[in-house]
């Protein structure tokens, strides 16, 4: 939703990217054309023991939460381009090279940049949300309210220690703004501790939290937003009785699954129903528009190509009929690989020799700023097509991003109830909704626990391709090592007949790499308080 009138500014910014350090608020009022609830620009700042004062105040402070989650880099980036590349779904580019490369190659060392990056990044999310805990209370506004805005920044904190602990483990539980003297004496939490207030603050804020919002606070936290995320932890700790009770509570709620699959991320569509939690972007200014089609698409379409499919990803998409493209009797055509498949791998992915609005994706062409391996081109030969609205102007806009959607919840609570009980009614009903949805035939009937469980992966690789799961669910399944270390090949070239081969050499050792390590820089800051994870 877009209107133009008056708006409160606001941006708490740090001076270390580490876990403590000063704080400054900044505030500011403009007159502009903006989009759903979050406006966002940093200026003169000021001290958060006297800004906390009004009404206005608060709900700046709130939005000083939010709007780091707008930022392309380093969140998107990381959320979209990294956790693909780091799976077994895709492999980087020129875009990329140096810069997330290492993390998939399993290159990387506790000083590598990108992992001091992310930890900061989340940190400066939990600093900005206890500056506004310890602050919000002095302020004169509606209690309601205010209850709601502390709800909403909770979820928020929640938000970043779930991401912390599932890439560190342990890390420090902060919940209180503490003085800069007092950084070096903060230790790293149990990864227990950390999950259990991180179930205990997402079962709270969603007693809160109402169910849905309207106008211009549409895209704040809400109950099915919290009660989604307390599922999704549920899951990486394998509680599945919990996690069961967690996705009924979002199921009760007022989401289904969008009718039409290729709709779901289309300007046009946004805060649809299948939406649970996303990030609302303006429609201006490079840090706070949307680049997931930047980082998706061709040159020739706009893009920058952040990173390329993969030929397992694409070969994991099912024929029309429902069976593994090397199962016998799928029909399955080698010189027409892309025909008659699952209706899904032509909505999420660009083919080599694909013409699109009038535009064909050559990337055996040499002379075409698309060709294999050219300057933010394709290193496989496919490109992501699932982001791309061709009513937009441009490759990076304002369209909405969907952090947590419906389908995830549902798939989540499938598994959950196969773990527990089975390949019950249940289950089935549940995926062959998912399923029909894009018109694949139901799954067959009489499938064993462990057979349901591969091929509930394989709906969440093909539903939820590119939306980040792929990272966390190799991870949780403790599959890794089996996924990762293998080639990354791509399209068959034409000139010779064979796939590309665009990584080699991956490594995954899983006596350490389930975890990240602990940046190097926090380590030395802390002069030795915070430890390393083990073989690291």
């Amino acid at each position: 939703m877009k209107n133009c009138d008056m708006k409160i500014i606001n941006s708490i910014s740090f001076k270390k990217s580490t876990l403590l350090g000063g704080v400054t608020v900044a505030l500011m009022v403009i007159f502009s054309c903006s989009k759903d609830f979050l406006d966002v620009s940093p200026d003169d700042t000021i001290n958060p023991d006297t800004f906390y004062k009004t009404e206005a105040d608060a709900i700046a402070g709130a939005f000083s939460v939010y709007e780091l989650l707008s930022s392309n880099d380093p969140y998107e980036r990381y959320h979209m381009i990294g956790r693909n590349i780091w799976s077994d779904d895709a492999w980087g580019t020129s875009f990329t090279a140096g810069q997330y490369e290492p993390i998939g190659q399993g290159t990387h060392s506790p000083s590598f940049g990108m992992i001091n990056q992310v930890w900061g990044f989340f940190y400066n999310m939990i600093r900005r949300s206890n500056v506004f805990l310890a602050n919000v209370d002095n302020t004169e506004m509606d209690a309601g309210l205010r209850e709601r805005l502390k709800a909403e920044v909770r979820f928020l904190r929640a938000f970043a220690y779930q991401e912390l602990t599932f890439l560190y483990g342990d890390v420090p539980l902060i919940t209180e703004v503490v003085p800069v003297e007092d950084a070096k004496n903060t230790t790293r939490t149990s990864k227990a501790e950390v999950v259990n207030f991180v179930l205990s603050e997402l079962e709270a804020t969603a007693n809160v939290l109402p169910p849905s919002y309207s106008g211009l606070d549409v895209g704040r936290a809400t109950k099915g937003a919290a009660d989604a995320l307390r599922c999704r932890v549920l899951m990486f700790e394998n509680n599945f009785t919990e996690a069961i009770n967690a996705a009924q509570d979002v199921m009760a709620g007022p989401y289904n699954l969008e009718t039409n699959f290729g709709d779901i991320f289309k300007l046009a569509n946004e805060n649809n129903e299948e939406v649970i939690f996303d990030i609302q972007y303006l429609t201006a200014g490079w840090d706070y528009l949307n680049a997931q089609q930047l980082y998706s698409l061709p040159p020739s379409l706009g893009g920058w190509t952040g990173s390329s499919p993969s030929q397992s990803l694409v070969d994991e998409f099912e024929t029309s009929d429902g069976l593994d493209i090397n199962e016998s009797g799928s029909g399955y055509d080698p010189d027409n690989p892309f025909d008659n498949r699952d209706p899904r791998l032509g909505q999420s992915i660009i083919f080599p020799g694909e013409t699109i609005d009038g535009v064909t994706l050559d990337p055996w062409n040499t002379d075409s700023a698309d060709r294999l391996g050219g300057g933010n081109s394709t290193t496989t030969g496919y490109w992501i097509k699932k982001f791309y609205d061709n009513t937009l102007p441009t490759a990076q806009d304002g369209t909405n991003y969907i952090l947590i959607r419906y389908a995830e919840v549902l798939l989540n609570y499938a598994e959950a109830v196969n773990e527990t009980s089975g390949p019950t009614a249940e289950v089935y009903n549940t995926l062959n909704s998912i399923r029909s949805r894009v018109g694949m035939p139901d799954l067959p009937v009489g499938l064993g626990q462990g057979e349901m469980r591969e091929r509930i992966l394989h709906e969440r690789r093909v539903e939820l391709a590119f939306e980040g799961d792929r990272f966390y669910t190799i991870r949780r399944h403790r599959i890794a090592e089996q996924v990762v270390p293998q080639d990354i090949l791509g399209a068959v070239n034409p000139a010779s007949g064979t796939n590309v081969l665009a990584n080699t050499g991956r490594l995954f050792d899983p006596a350490k790499d389930y975890l990240w390590p602990i940046p190097q820089e926090e380590i030395d800051l802390s002069e030795g308080v915070i430890t390393q994870n083990p073989n690291w």
